[in-house]
This record gives structure tokens, C-alpha cells and sequence, in this order.
């Protein structure tokens, strides 16, 4: 098998997701909780190639819908670490994404801010912008730049998308900002996630061929 190539969940993922799920139908405190659902995380999750990792590079595991309604039903818990991971297994739910869609709506306006980045990365993993265009396009007004970035890109194949485009031009790092590392910090991931928008906008075609330029004169 190439390095490159993914593996299928073994028999003891499978088995260990069998345990996790029989777990979360019975009762539990909110510690053993939450960490059964990050446990489910890694397994609903692909796991790519990674030299730094000894995880077994695999596909994600993809559950029934009975097994995604028995995570969901956790959804609105008291403890925003348990609503947070809840969304994050709902990101790798694509197949069931009628049934993940209305949690991860009430993900983008919980209270809790974690929770509402998560709910917009979660949209864009499922490609769910036109199902959420509404939602999404309410969190581009959000006062926390990560949630704006997901939220933007995720409405790019959608009506959305110039207002979108807009929104995660200027939600860019200012470059003076310290903490940013002078912008710097975020250049690649910012760079990454605007590659959504092909053909790229005029005012992003004129960000990407700075970032560029700023490359080729720093190298």
C-alpha cells in the first residue's frame, strides 16, 4: 500500500465504536462524557498521512444515523466542552447531513463562542453553505474574526459569495497587530481557506498576489 493511501477502520476501531456509542445511551457524568465523545471524534474522523503522528493513516469511520442522533441528542447539554465536541462529530457526518444540518445551525448561535467556531468549521466540512445560508450569513457578522473566516468560506458556492468574499477580505489580520505576529501567523491558513473562492474576486486576486510578493522579497 503507497503512503499516500488511506486504510479502512479495523475491527478494533469498529469494536471500540461499538463500546462508545452502548456507553452514551446509558448514564454518565459529564467528565466520562465528554471524553467518549472526543474518543468518537477520532474515530468518525480521516486520519491523513502524517510523519509527525503514529496514527494509522485511515478513513473515518461513518455511522448509521441512529449512532449520529445518539450523539446529537447531546447537543444541547449544559456544558458547552460537551455541545462543542457534539458539533465537531456532526462536521464528519456527511452522509446524514439532513439530520446533522439543524444542529450545527443551533451550533452557530450558541452562547458560547468555542462552540459557534466549531459550528462554522463543521458547515464548511460538510459543504452544507447553501443548506445554512441563512445561518452562516448571520455569522459573518460575528464579532470573532475565526468564526467570520469559516462562515465566509463556507458560503462561497452560494449567493452569498461576494458579500462573503468582502467579509473574509477584511477579517485578514491586520499586519500591525502584534499578537498576529504582524499577520504573518495566519497568512498560510488564511491563504488556504480563500482558495474556495475560484475564480478568486478582484480584491482577493490583489490580497493573494501580495501575500506572494511579500514571499518572494522575505525569501
Amino acid at each position: 500500500m503507497r503512503a499516500y493511501e488511506l486504510g479502512d477502520p479495523t475491527d478494533g476501531d469498529r469494536a471500540r465504536h461499538a463500546q462508545l456509542i452502548a456507553a452514551l445511551r446509558g448514564p454518565g457524568e459529564v467528565r466520562k462524557l465528554q471524553h467518549r465523545l472526543q474518543a468518537l471524534e477520532r474515530l468518525w474522523r480521516e486520519v491523513q498521512p502524517n510523519c509527525m503522528s503514529r496514527m494509522r493513516a485511515r478513513r473515518g469511520l461513518v455511522p448509521t444515523a441512529d449512532e449520529v442522533a445518539c450523539v446529537a441528542r447531546f447537543a444541547t447539554h449544559a456544558a458547552s466542552e460537551v455541545r462543542r465536541c457534539v458539533i465537531k462529530l456532526m462536521g464528519h457526518a456527511r452522509t446524514h447531513l439532513e439530520l446533522v444540518a439543524p444542529v450545527v445551525a443551533a451550533g452557530l448561535v450558541d452562547p458560547e463562542v468555542v462552540v459557534q467556531l466549531h459550528a462554522a468549521e463543521a458547515a464548511l466540512e460538510l459543504g452544507a453553505g447553501a443548506r445554512l445560508e441563512a445561518e452562516l450569513s448571520a455569522a459573518l457578522a460575528s464579532p470573532t474574526w475565526r468564526v467570520r473566516w469559516y462562515a465566509a468560506v463556507a458560503l462561497a458556492g452560494t449567493p452569498q459569495r461576494e458579500r462573503a468574499a468582502e467579509v473574509l477580505l477584511a477579517s485578514f489580520p491586520a499586519r500591525g497587530n502584534a499578537l498576529f505576529g504582524g499577520g504573518r501567523l495566519f497568512d498560510g491558513s488564511w491563504e488556504g481557506l480563500v482558495r474556495a473562492f475560484t475564480p478568486p474576486t478582484p480584491a482577493i486576486a490583489a490580497r493573494l498576489a501580495e501575500l506572494d510578493a511579500s514571499r518572494k522579497a522575505s525569501s
